[in-house]
């Protein structure tokens, strides 16, 4: 994936979470607390597996230390 910002190639790679599951909280919000249980403003990325936690595919520009997360990719 090309970095929007600047043209170059991102690095693929992975946020890892070994106890939660990842989602993106609305600023302001309060963060549910129930695994694999998103409340509705919240959008889960990737549920906790007990054995496997949770994992995001992300792509980073090192240049613009921006992260960008597909939501296309998600598992």
């Amino acid at each position: 994936m090309k970095c929007p910002y600047c043209n170059k190639i991102m690095d693929e790679g992975y946020i890892h979470s070994s106890k939660t599951d990842i989602r993106w909280t609305p600023k302001n919000m309060t963060p549910g607390w129930r695994y694999n249980h998103p409340k509705s403003c919240e959008k889960l990325l990737s549920k906790v597996d007990f054995f496997n936690g949770s994992k995001v595919k992300v792509f980073r520009c090192s240049a613009c230390q921006i992260e960008i997360i597909d939501e296309n990719n998600l598992q």
